[in-house]
């Protein structure tokens, strides 16, 4: 199935606001009971959202870029790269491909982002 524009277009302004630290960015592009799973770790809400994206590592500088968006039934399904760099030296620390799963609803707000 092919992704709406407007759902790839929302995705990927979600994680350029969750790159940069930006919480209202971030909160504005999800649904107001959002529901984030990473791993076994389940969060709901806004307030959720905003915690997540002022969270920095002392070490490391993270950056998630989409890279592919494949829509599954009412789902997005999300190959991103994960690229971590030192924060002394801005050598990278670790290169790794991660999935996500987007649900967004008939206004293009995220209602749920499963990350592994």
């Amino acid at each position: 199935m092919v992704v709406a524009m407007g759902a790839e277009t929302a995705i990927a302004a979600f994680f350029a606001a969750m790159n940069e630290h930006d919480a209202d960015t971030a909160a504005s592009l999800v649904d107001p009971n959002v529901e984030i799973a990473l791993g076994p770790h389940v969060m709901t809400g806004r307030e959720a959202i905003r915690e997540l994206a002022v969270q920095e590592d002392a070490q490391l500088v993270f950056e998630t870029v989409p890279v592919s968006f494949d829509a599954d039934d009412d789902h997005v399904n999300v190959t991103a790269r994960r690229v971590q760099r030192w924060r002394d030296s801005g050598e990278i620390a670790t290169d790794d491909e991660v999935q996500a799963r987007f649900d967004l609803d008939s206004s293009g707000l995220i209602t749920r982002v499963q990350l592994s």
